[in-house]
Order: structure tokens, then sequence, then C-alpha cells
């Protein structure tokens, strides 16, 4: 039978090997930052297996 050649790698060099990667900034994601305010919002109803959106309109009014 021919030998065979294996790739042997000392355990000990793979285990001190380390990755730290760095921190991601704050707020990566922008969970911090408010949302946007809308006048139009869309809600999804379902009826009999169909999902259809009703527009409800908010009306800003000032001085009221």
């Amino acid at each position: 039978l021919p030998s065979m050649k294996l790739d042997r790698r000392p355990a000990a060099k793979a285990a001190q090997t380390s990755y730290n990667p760095p921190l991601p900034p704050d707020d990566h994601w922008g969970l911090d930052s408010p949302l946007p305010k809308y006048e139009k919002v869309y809600v999804l109803k379902r009826s009999n297996g169909v999902v259809r959106s009703s527009l409800f309109i908010i009306s800003r009014i000032k001085n009221k």
C-alpha cells in the first residue's frame, strides 16, 4: 500500500492562537435613535386567510 501523507499540525500551536475581534461601535443597529412618526399607518388584518390592509390616517391637530 502506498503511504498516505497526512497534514499534521501541532495541536499546541493551534490552541495558542486566538482571534479577538474589535468591539462594535455604540448603537451599531440604530436602536437608540427614535422611530420616525408617520401620518399614515397601515394595519394588517387577516380575514379568512387573506391579509388585508386598513389605512388609519392620524391627523395632528395643533392648537386644539
